[in-house]
């Protein structure tokens, strides 16, 4: 399937590369609802990349909630897909947040 964009790339802010469990909600390309753990490789405070096991739409809207590890808190989300890369069994998703801020959930 290779790579598809919905908009022209554009780095405003610094990326960090990061290895941390996120869950994300949100419908597939099938019109299924899903629920589902992922792996997320980036992170900035316009967006992120992550790998997910289904495929989703581009402009898709999608709720991440981040487990940051060494706070033991997370951060929550809304985001839209601007990109997906398929060339394995997972597909990595781009992200463009709603906002820079994002809901800051406590440890429980």
């Amino acid at each position: 399937m290779g790579r598809i964009n919905q908009d022209e790339e554009r780095r405003n802010a610094r990326r960090f590369q990061v290895s941390w469990d996120v869950n994300v909600r949100g419908t597939d390309q099938t019109g299924s609802g899903f629920d589902e753990a992922g792996t997320l490789e980036n992170l900035s405070s316009l967006g992120a990349f992550l790998y997910l096991t289904r495929l989703v739409n581009l402009g898709e809207r999608l709720e991440l909630r981040i487990n940051v590890p060494f706070r033991g808190n997370g951060l929550k989300y809304a985001a839209h897909v601007v990109r997906m890369d398929q060339e394995s069994a997972e597909a990595g998703v781009a992200l463009k947040f709603d906002t820079a801020v994002p809901v800051f959930l406590l440890a429980q």
